[in-house]
């Protein structure tokens, strides 16, 4: 009888640390120590959430590290969501029943290093997202994951990345980045801002308004408007960044309600396009693979890769963004493209380009190309 008392008393200490939601999802599946998160990338420094859209099935697929800081082996669900400025959201993947399934191990088991989910779209995600581009407005992907055993910590379950809102940062410049949180619902929405971010480099400092820790209330249908500024001191290594990360918190369900990220960095580098860049023409058609590279901000996802060409001489050009192979977008990345068919005797001029997040261009000419006769099969 003293045995069973004393594991009802510690099992009362232990859940005594834990949050309000923390403790309904144990109690329904059982205690474990399972902290599945969606953090940074120890590479590119950003949320661990990778666009890799036009692939060589040219359709969207996403990559998202889980993590695991929990000792205990864990089992989640991790979904996507393409959402706006305001956190609307404009695309679900999957589209609707469970995520998609992921295993973690514990952390000393390999669970720091974590597990890469991969997550298939579709061919109108890949309209989205080119239109978004093309239009160069906000937009984040918005991943979470659902620990099926009960997380001891909901607030590391959604990570938010955020595209079009990138800063170049320059010696003793300030720069500035607003963002919204709406709510769609009907009743007011209570959140806390909370505020995130690496060490800043020596001589940056940053300003956010409202403050870390303002309680702020949403009204139906509403939204709220943040923004923060950034300053940088004289000395601007290439290479410093910081990335900012600002939260709305659930204060009814002390979760996380939605996210926004802000990424600053020094890189005044363009990238670099590998020197044996494949062309092949078969049967009228014109296949292209390189190789970029961007140490500091990255190449930039979904279209930072295109191959431009003309039929008339250089008078007008047509471009296609080219799709990823295999990389991480910072150290070398494969590209290719398929260009045609085209008529024989075409003469063909082809420029290829890599921009990186912080807006640096690389563009290289290429021999002009006759295409010759097709093949007779």
């Amino acid at each position: 009888m003293l045995k069973y008392l004393l594991l009802f008393l510690l099992s009362l200490v232990f859940m005594t640390g834990l949050s309000g939601s923390t403790i309904e999802r144990a109690t329904a599946h059982g205690l474990h120590d399972i902290d599945l998160a969606i953090t940074d990338s120890a590479l590119s420094k950003r949320p661990a959430i990778l666009i890799a859209w036009r692939n060589t099935q040219k359709i969207f697929e996403a990559e998202v590290l889980v993590r695991n800081f929990g000792q205990d082996e864990g089992h989640g669900e991790v979904k996507l969501e393409i959402i706006d400025e305001l956190g609307n959201v404009l695309m679900s993947r999957p589209e609707s029943g469970p995520g998609i399934p992921v295993v973690v191990p514990g952390r000393d088991e390999g669970g720091i290093d974590g597990a890469v989910v991969q997550i298939l779209g579709s061919k109108a995600a890949n309209q989205l997202i080119d239109r978004l581009d093309r239009q160069a407005v906000h937009y984040s992907i918005r991943a979470t994951v659902d620990t099926l055993e009960g997380d001891a910590n909901d607030l590391n379950n959604v990570n938010s990345k955020t595209y079009n809102t990138e800063t170049r940062v320059f010696p003793q410049s300030t720069n500035f980045f607003t963002y919204r949180f709406g709510n769609p619902g009907i009743v007011p929405k209570k959140i806390r801002l909370d505020l995130a971010h690496n060490d800043l480099p020596e001589g940056w400092s940053l300003v956010s308004v409202p403050a870390a820790g303002s309680e702020i209330e949403i009204p139906p249908g509403g939204s709220v408007q943040g923004y923060a500024t950034l300053s940088a001191g004289e000395a601007v290594p290439d290479g410093s960044y910081s990335d900012i990360t600002f939260s709305a918190i659930d204060l009814a369900s002390w979760t996380v309600y939605d996210r926004r990220e802000w990424y600053a960095v020094s890189d005044n580098q363009p990238p670099t396009i590998s020197e044996d860049t494949v062309v092949e023409v078969t049967d009228g058609e014109v296949y292209v693979e390189l190789v970029a590279t961007d140490e500091h901000s990255g190449i930039k996802e979904a279209s930072g890769v295109k191959v431009e060409f003309s039929v008339d001489g250089g008078i007008t050009f047509s471009n296609k963004v080219m799709a990823y192979l295999d990389g991480n977008f910072v150290e070398p990345t494969l590209f290719q493209a398929y260009l045609g068919p085209f008529a024989a005797n075409t003469e063909l001029d082809i420029w290829i380009s890599a921009s990186d997040s912080a807006g640096n261009v690389t563009r290289k000419q290429l021999e002009t190309i006759l295409i010759p006769p097709q093949s007779q099969g």
